[in-house]
């Protein structure tokens, strides 16, 4: 008889234990993270006569992992769920002087849009 009783106690342990151990494991599937405001910042860069640059780099230096993109063929840029706040932007380009935007804030609103221009580079090439 005692060991019906304790046969008992350990099928409900384990029950108890089985259901357990999915409540957790479906808790670890779901994080529990806070959500941080985030938006999208846009803008065109251009050279110093106007004309869009294609292929320039723009990467926001102060966020981890790195976000970053580049430009496409009309000069445009579109970097998403950018964390609201103060950032520093690099915008880079071969032949063009690399321009940072430092302390840039972007507030709560869905988009900011910046116009860049980029100085070309000034350089001797000697044979």
């Amino acid at each position: 008889m005692s060991t019906m009783i304790i046969n008992a106690f350990n099928m409900i342990s384990l029950k108890q234990f089985v259901i357990l151990l999915l409540f957790q494991l479906l808790l670890q599937s779901f994080p529990l993270q806070a959500q941080i405001p985030v938006q999208s910042i846009r803008g065109q860069v251009n050279d110093q006569t106007g004309l869009p640059l294609p292929g320039v780099n723009v990467v926001v230096l102060d966020h981890d992992p790195v976000l970053g993109t580049t430009t496409d063929p009309e000069g445009n840029f579109s970097l998403q769920n950018v964390p609201v706040g103060r950032h520093t932007l690099r915008f880079s380009s071969i032949g063009y002087e690399t321009v940072y935007k430092y302390n840039l804030r972007y507030g709560t609103i869905d988009e900011d849009r910046a116009m860049i221009i980029l100085p070309n580079l000034n350089y001797t090439i000697e044979f």
